[in-house]
């Protein structure tokens, strides 16, 4: 580690917990703090006990993070919650470990977190198409068995970040330009013979994302395993042919 940063027995590198300072890396020091429940006295981070009080060792400490705030909601309970701006309760959110009040905190839609747009999954798109990144897409979402289709749902705009958003149904005759654009991968199923399939835009294929890798030869190199039998497929007098499929081998 550089001077002045320090390295915790996890190998990263930060700056220490005394770095109470305007730079911007500050908001992670707070997980460098001393593990009890001052946090080494730093006001701006907040503690959290072990899950299990009974463990030994390491498992048996708590942890510091960054306390509750604009930016970092997830360290807000449902009452500090509810009075911030920036943040919203998602009911669906969390782990399941406090049953009292389900859910967690999380960035609210007006700072870019799109599912939170529509966090009842009403089909309401107010929000959403108000919301600077993100787009409404009714195609997707939550079923309505009384219309037969879906309600639609708010999700990130086509970006390097947000390949699948990279479509026809939302961008029109411009989204393969706009995928490619985007330095992610147009996976044309018209063009390789299944029809009426359109195509998909796709991450490129990586060891993190093999799924998106589209040939025996792409996939084997990132450490996946070839699947000819799989994937996207149709049945043409009776043969059925597939892409194959890209399994990651763990």
């Amino acid at each position: 580690c550089p001077s002045g940063c320090v390295q915790p027995p996890e190998g990263y590198c930060g700056l220490p917990c005394s770095a109470q300072s305007d730079n911007p890396l500050n908001f992670y020091a707070c997980y460098f703090c001393i593990e009890d429940e001052t946090c080494g006295g730093a006001e701006a981070c907040q503690y959290t006990p072990p899950k299990d009080p009974t463990a030994t060792g390491t498992d048996s400490m708590g942890s510091c993070r960054p306390g509750c705030g604009p930016g970092n909601c997830e360290s807000c309970g449902w009452d500090e919650c509810s009075c911030l701006d920036a943040c919203t309760w998602n009911k669906r959110g969390g782990d399941g470990d406090d049953f009292t009040i389900p859910g967690s905190c999380e960035d609210s839609c007006e700072a870019g977190n799109c599912h939170l747009c529509d966090p009842d999954e009403t089909g309401d798109m107010s929000r959403c198409e108000s919301a600077s990144g993100c787009i409404w897409d009714s195609n997707s979402g939550p079923w309505n068995e009384a219309t037969m289709k879906n309600l639609g749902e708010c999700r990130r705009e086509c970006s390097s970040d947000e390949c699948w958003s990279c479509n026809e149904s939302l961008y029109g005759a411009e989204a393969k330009q706009m995928c490619m654009d985007n330095g992610c991968q147009v996976v044309d199923y018209e063009a390789a013979g299944f029809t009426g399939e359109g195509f998909e835009c796709r991450n490129t294929c990586s060891h993190d994302d093999t799924h998106s890798c589209m040939s025996e030869s792409e996939c084997t190199s990132v450490g996946g395993q070839w699947s000819p039998d799989s994937g996207r497929c149709m049945e043409v007098d009776g043969v059925r042919t597939c892409w194959g499929e890209c399994l990651r081998h763990d």
